[in-house]
Formats: structure tokens, sequence, C-alpha cells
């Protein structure tokens, strides 16, 4: 069995911080600002909404396996019932033959 881990969203490719070119002024900087925000935010939606689709499809292939092994756990459980009761027919034979030995060497 697999060990639990704690989730993690996929990681990206860091990109080191740049200094911004002198050359802008700062509405200009500002701007260059808030575009880099804007992009990774989206890119940490994008990320987050794909680790959430690989959670909800191994989540469903958990529930097909689990269902599976359910059905298996019923089937070994039916495999144990019937090897008791041949198990019991088993002994109460055993035990008739004993007793006819036994009765054979009192005799």
């Amino acid at each position: 069995m697999e060990a639990v881990k704690r989730p993690q969203l996929p990681k990206v490719q860091r990109k080191k911080r740049q200094k911004l070119d002198d050359s802008l002024n700062e509405k200009q900087k500002n701007r260059v600002r808030r575009s880099n925000n804007r992009k990774a935010a989206q890119n940490l939606r994008n990320r987050k909404k794909n680790y959430e689709e690989t959670l909800v499809n191994r989540a469903d292939e958990l529930r097909e396996e689990n269902l599976e092994l359910e059905g298996r756990v019923r089937e070994l459980a039916t495999f144990q019932e019937d090897l008791r009761n041949k198990i019991r027919i088993i002994s109460s034979v055993v035990e008739k033959v004993q007793q006819m030995e036994q009765q054979q060497q009192q005799q």
C-alpha cells in the first residue's frame, strides 16, 4: 500500500526575479508588474485546477478498485463458508469411521 502523502501542487520552473528596465517610468513598471502578477495568478489557478482534476480521477479509480475488492471479498467469504461446510462433513465422516473402528476393536 502506498504511503499517504500530503497533497501538493505540481512544481513549475520558477523564474528568477529580474529588475525592471530602468528606462520604464513608474506607470509602465506598474503595468508590467500587474501583467506578471496576472500571469502568475492564472498559472496558479490552472495548476490548481489540473491538480484537482487528477485528484478526482484518482478518487474515481480508487472507488472502482474498492468495488472490485468488495466483490472479491464476497466471493472469498462464500468460498470460506463452503470450505467450512466441507470440513464439517469430513470431520463427521472421520468421527464415524473412528467410532466404527472402536466398535470393531471392542468386539
